[in-house]
């Protein structure tokens, strides 16, 4: 089992957010992280997962672990789901503004919610 995906069970649009960024850096820190959008917290938190389960080391990835990672990021992409199924009940655009205030949601949940619905194909959020 690799070391993030208890926490993408629990929070899978945060998790995948922070796969997603360090998979495409050479040496994930909690700083190169934060520095590419990630919230510190959750770098940090990532970070020290990934260094206890061996994942990750001074000099970087482990090349099995990152390309574990890359293949979980891919299956996460389950065709036939919209983004929006794929969210947490409580990542969810309308669910979020209502727990945090509107502050909260990005420029995509922002528009997803005044649209309300995607098109028969696509989802709001795509």
């Amino acid at each position: 089992m690799l070391a993030l995906e208890g926490p993408l069970a629990l929070r899978r649009e945060a998790t995948l957010r922070v796969i997603r960024a360090a998979v495409e850096l050479d040496q994930p820190t909690p700083e190169a992280l934060a520095g590419v959008g990630v919230p510190r917290w959750d770098a940090q938190e990532a970070v020290r997962r990934l260094t206890g389960a061996g994942e990750l080391d001074a000099r970087g990835w482990q090349a099995t672990s990152r390309l574990a990672y890359r293949g979980l990021l891919i299956a996460s992409l389950e065709p036939g789901t919209s983004a929006l199924e794929r969210r947490n009940d409580s990542d969810r655009p309308r669910e979020k503004a209502l727990r945090g205030g509107i502050d909260a949601l990005g420029d995509v949940e922002l528009v997803a919610l005044l649209l309300r619905t995607g098109s028969g194909s696509e989802g709001v959020l795509e």
